[in-house]
């Protein structure tokens, strides 16, 4: 009985792994450019973990460079037993969970959904580690598609 609890834990093991490794090489403050078609954004991104470090927090905080419009959200990482989690919410009104079953080299692939008003589709974004100081997201959500570059 002892080898099939431990057999059952293993998944959790990696997965709880992947977020420890995620929040160790996140934290701290990055300061990013996006494109979202003809939109230019300049934000912070600032990780962090929280609620006795069970949860990475991400905190967006931007402005499109052009115009005024304050773009703002919260991301909390977090794992299920088997896979990393994650769920946003933003001040336009979105929100959405993902899953990604871990690191892949220095990736990782989040699948989900997104709704905003009566508005649902499927997401994906992927965050790619360039080194220890540099991060690209790529973003698609229905036929919204943002490419973003971070750096410390």
């Amino acid at each position: 009985m002892l080898l099939v609890a431990s057999l059952a834990a293993a998944p959790a093991l990696g997965a709880e792994k992947d977020l420890a490794d995620l929040g160790r090489w996140a934290a701290g403050t990055w300061r990013c450019q996006a494109r979202a078609g003809d939109a230019a954004y300049t934000f912070s991104l600032a990780f962090a973990w929280d609620l006795d470090k069970k949860w990475l927090v991400a905190r967006l905080d931007g402005r499109a460079r052009k115009g005024k419009e304050r773009v703002r959200s919260l991301n909390v990482y977090g794992w299920d037993g088997d896979k990393l989690t994650s769920t946003f919410v933003n001040n336009q009104g979105a929100r959405g969970t993902a899953t990604s079953p871990g690191w892949d080299g220095d990736r990782l692939v989040f699948t989900g959904t997104v709704d905003i008003d009566r508005f649902h589709t499927t997401s994906t974004t992927t965050l790619v580690r360039r080194g220890k100081r540099e991060l690209a997201l790529s973003a698609r959500t229905g036929g919204f598609a943002a490419e973003t570059t971070c750096k410390k």
